[in-house]
């Protein structure tokens, strides 16, 4: 996701499109890029995506709607939303080694624990693909229901991790 405002006006007698794409070219400049979307049917709403603008820019695109639209300025209800820049990396990176950690020591445990077992490495086998499935349907959810990938997201898939590696290692001990 890249970072930006989203300036978001309400019209209420509804706009044109392409008057709000001219608008937002002669006050913010033809050269910077920008996204209109309507988010909503009823075409009183419009939002702007940019990246960067001054505030000189914002109040002559302000002034530029009411006289298109014969708004008054003071009562003009205009949003500025800020979008976050968020990395997955960012997010990740500070479970990488716990996960790591976790996973070695218990594949050293059950490795002892089954030193004398014949399938030992069909087992850690078995374990690895289990570990990785549940991984995958956990993060499989997450996309198909377009949850927020968050502060929570890690630590939900961490817990359900070691969930699942102490069901695991207490399956083959009751075995």
């Amino acid at each position: 996701m890249k970072a930006g405002t989203r300036v978001e006006v309400y019209i209420p007698k509804g706009y044109n499109l392409a008057d709000i794409e001219e608008i937002v070219k002669q006050s913010f400049g033809v050269d910077k890029s920008f996204s209109i979307e309507e988010p909503e049917k009823f075409n009183q709403v419009i939002s702007v995506k940019l990246k960067d603008y001054s505030q000189e820019e914002l109040d002559s695109f302000k002034k530029a709607i009411s006289e298109k639209y014969n708004i008054e300025e003071d009562s003009m209800e205009l949003y500025e939303i800020s979008t976050p820049t968020t990395k997955i990396s960012t997010v990740i990176s500070p479970y990488v080694f716990p996960v790591v950690l976790v996973t070695v020591l218990s594949f050293a445990y059950f490795v002892i624990k089954n030193l004398k077992s014949e399938d030992k490495w069909k087992l850690i086998l078995r374990m690895i693909i289990t570990l990785v499935i549940v991984q995958g349907v956990y993060f499989s959810l997450i996309l198909i229901f377009r949850l927020p990938f968050g502060v929570y997201t890690m630590p939900i898939a961490l817990l359900i991790y070691v969930i699942t590696l102490v069901l695991l290692i207490n399956n083959r001990k009751n075995q």
